[in-house]
């Protein structure tokens, strides 16, 4: 029998493309989102509603950690393997759920793990009380409200890290110096390997479902005309 994979996190749809590859292989791979944009949820990038069957929203707390870790043990229970992006290793972190394989999109790994704000000393302290609505209050009345991002985002560093260091697999198509020496910085030592994802199904663009939405797309039949009168066309490589 083959695995059942929670794909968790769909930064610029990458996560939705390897969902159906994986399914077409007769995986049951469901995707999570968490706190994503409008833009890339699944019906920006496809031509029909069978997305709905297999992604499902991960219930956690936008800004802190550690107040519905039930919920997403409840979520993920009964997954074989779990692919992760963007915070995906501080949630699981924190929740003490393995990450077995992480796909960075960049800044999760450049920029969460490494806290630049002050008062480290401060908030590590607080953090060992977990209960991050009542640092917030506390905070609120004292009239410190500016530490309550600061608070936030050093518990994403902390996180972050703590989640990096314990997955078993990075994959990345990153290996510039920038990359290599962020995850010397957080300590990583298992398995990094350097490959390409697949972040286009590309089999969509031969369904019937997308020949349907050509009929009736305004913008479809507008660069139709203009391939037609041999112009050249240049669009931007860029996904968001």
């Amino acid at each position: 029998m083959k695995k059942k994979i929670a794909l968790i996190g769909n930064m610029n749809n990458n996560f939705f493309s390897i969902a159906r590859y994986l399914r077409d292989r007769s995986y049951q791979a469901d995707l999570f989102l968490i706190d994503e944009l409008d833009h890339f949820l699944p019906d920006s990038d496809t031509y029909n509603d069978d997305y709905k069957e297999f992604t499902f929203e991960l219930i956690h707390d936008s800004y802190s950690f550690n107040n519905t870790i039930s919920k997403v043990k409840e979520q993920l229970s009964g997954y074989d393997y779990i692919i992760g992006t963007s915070k995906v290793p501080a949630v699981l972190s924190e929740n003490k759920i393995k990450l077995n394989m992480f796909i960075p999109h960049g800044q999760d790994v450049f920029s969460y793990p490494f806290y630049e704000g002050g008062h480290k000393i401060l908030f590590n302290i607080l953090s060992f009380i977990n209960n991050d609505k009542l640092i917030h209050k506390i905070f609120w009345k004292l009239g410190i409200k500016k530490f309550i991002s600061l608070y936030d985002s050093f518990l994403l560093s902390k996180n972050q890290t703590k989640g990096l260091k314990s997955t078993e697999v990075i994959i990345s198509n990153n290996a510039g110096h920038i990359f290599k020496s962020s995850i010397q910085k957080i300590g990583f030592k298992n398995k990094l390997l350097t490959n390409r994802l697949p972040i286009i199904y590309t089999d969509q663009y031969s369904s019937k479902s997308f020949y349907s939405f050509q009929k009736t797309n305004k913008y479809f039949n507008v660069l139709s005309e203009l391939k037609n009168e041999k112009t050249m066309l240049l669009f931007h490589h860029s996904r968001h």
